[in-house]
């Protein structure tokens, strides 16, 4: 699957600018939607690949996207531009599917831009740390087996971040999110018949054929950090529902969730690619220059073959 064609809904014109300049890069086809009423009729009316969707005007119209859609030629890949008004919005994403959440006030570059449509539409190309850290970047990996390994890893990684100043990332913040992203996937992947795992403690290791690499770098202002596992068990429809049901405190006794929220309010970018049956991997990136409340979002689901 490749992107052919874009519709961009987003009225700042530095978003219109990338938008129009990835299309080209891509070879797409692409157009420009000012407002509400004709996005709405754009998506009715057109096959998109894939639409640049600026959430407040719709959602200040009191606009909804559920009949555009029904009446698509083609349901496209969506992504939400959005500022806070996400937080009490989220029911947006998970009605509609849009794993794909870009802050407004930070429009991504021309490469950028092209990287997360590509990696929507083909979330393989999305796997591996280097890929969300400046070219270059030397990246660390290891293979998690045990409970032991990943508080090893931890102390690592915290030993790395000594000394960094007050331009680095918190190496709390850190801690917490990579023992966040290893947990889930040990007891959310990595639970079957005969073993249902309800706490950390009922884990002592791997089975020989299960797999978690762990990923990490870290640098004078940012920290990278990548949890993969191979049971891909993972689905945009939970992360989506789980982090509504945070969002909108309608979950704050669920058992599972918080932490997926905790990672997403503490990292700056989080990104999460799932090849169904094969592959999940959870990826945080910490910017100590990214002051913004308004964090990255990406849910890259392969189809289910």
């Amino acid at each position: 699957m490749c992107i052919q064609s874009l519709l961009c809904a987003v009225s700042d014109p530095t978003w219109k600018a990338a938008a129009e300049r990835c299309a080209a890069e891509m070879g797409a086809g692409f157009a420009w939607a000012a407002t509400p009423m004709e996005t709405l009729a754009a998506l009715a009316e057109t096959e998109w690949s894939a639409a640049l969707i600026d959430l407040k005007p719709l959602v200040d119209c009191g606009l909804d996207l559920t009949d555009a859609l029904d009446r698509a030629p083609r349901r496209p890949t969506l992504a939400f531009v959005a500022g806070q008004e996400i937080e009490s919005n989220s029911h947006w994403m998970r009605r509609h599917r849009v794993g794909i959440h870009l802050p407004r006030s930070h429009p991504p570059s021309v490469g950028e831009l092209r990287f997360i449509l590509d990696s929507a539409a083909d979330p393989t190309k999305s796997l591996g740390l280097e890929k969300h850290l400046p070219q270059g970047t030397p990246v660390a990996r290891e293979p998690l087996r045990t409970v032991a390994d990943k508080k090893r890893l931890i102390e690592e990684i915290s030993r790395r971040m000594e000394g960094g100043g007050p331009e680095a990332p918190s190496a709390f913040d850190v801690r917490l999110v990579f023992e966040e992203i290893v947990n889930n996937a040990i007891l959310h992947a990595f639970s079957r018949p005969g073993r249902r795992l309800e706490r950390l403690a009922q884990f002592d290791s791997l089975a020989p054929a299960e797999e978690i690499l762990a990923q990490h770098s870290v640098g004078p202002r940012w920290v990278g950090l990548s949890v993969r596992d191979n049971q891909g068990r993972l689905t945009r429809d939970t992360v989506l529902e789980r982090l509504h049901r945070q969002m909108s405190l309608s979950g704050l006794n669920d058992d599972n969730g918080r932490g997926l929220f905790l990672v997403r309010a503490l990292a700056s970018r989080l990104l999460i690619s799932i090849i169904p049956g094969k592959v999940t991997e959870v990826t945080a990136i910490f910017d100590a220059q990214a002051k913004t409340r308004e964090k990255m979002l990406c849910v890259f689901e392969a189809p289910r073959e």
